[in-house]
């Protein structure tokens, strides 16, 4: 996702922490990050345990990658969105 979280963005519930966040769709996708405004953005959040090992909220588990600042690829993946 390339994205930014806002000041509001995150919460802090009693057993857990929840993001919201904007982000285009597909998720991954490296080749949508070459221009400004290059696609509508959805909206999606993630809830997670307190010790930020269990994810609570449901969605698939999706894999890709980007480049980063020194041109090498990158794996990333996340689930629960």
């Amino acid at each position: 996702m390339y994205s930014e979280l806002g000041a509001k963005g995150f919460i802090e519930f009693e057993d857990s922490y929840a993001a919201f966040f904007l982000s285009e769709s597909p998720a991954l996708d490296n080749s949508k990050a070459v221009t400004n405004l290059n696609a509508p953005r959805n909206v999606g959040f993630v809830k997670v345990s307190k010790d930020l090992k269990t994810i609570l909220s449901t969605g698939p588990k999706e894999s890709g990658g980007f480049y980063n600042f020194g041109g090498k690829w990158a794996d990333v993946s996340h689930e629960g969105i």
